[in-house]
């Protein structure tokens, strides 16, 4: 019996340093970066958002925060690679929207124009972007390989 206790006893440890570990993981916060491309949009008289036909698509940039405290995102840009592998950062300060706090289960989206991530692609001689943030922390959140990436050919 006294056995059988001690055996419960440690699996209840063990789950309960498990459950500790994974939130003192997210305690802090915990950005997530993803991009998507998106027509510009208009608001019509009614409210609702249309595209603009044939108009100029954007990059656009989300930093959502699936932490317990807030961030702040003091940069924005895209990380550019040719093919021969070299690499060099295209940033995008803008005024009005950074630095952006972004509270818990919260997001921030930034838009830059498409055709302002392709001319510096193509001064820089690059053929692909791939989004990012820079945390107040000096933290820089990537997105992940599989979002929105541009490829110039």
């Amino acid at each position: 019996m006294a056995l059988a206790i001690a055996i419960i006893a440690v699996v209840l440890a063990g789950l309960s340093l498990y459950w500790q570990f994974r939130t003192w993981r997210r305690s802090g916060p915990v950005i997530r970066v993803s991009t998507f491309a998106a027509p510009v949009s208009m608001k019509a008289p009614n409210g609702t958002l249309i595209s603009v036909p044939d108009g100029p698509w954007t990059m656009a940039l989300s930093a959502t925060n699936v932490g317990r405290m807030e961030a702040t995102v003091v940069m924005r840009g895209f990380h550019l690679r040719n093919t021969a592998g070299e690499t060099c950062d295209a940033l995008y300060p803008d005024d009005k929207t950074l630095p952006a706090s972004v509270r818990p289960h919260a997001s921030a989206q930034f838009v830059i124009r498409h055709e302002e991530i392709e001319s510096g692609m193509a001064e820089r001689r690059m053929t692909a972007a791939r989004g990012f943030v820079r945390l107040a922390t000096g933290e820089v959140v990537d997105a992940p390989d599989d979002c929105v990436t541009i490829q110039a050919f």
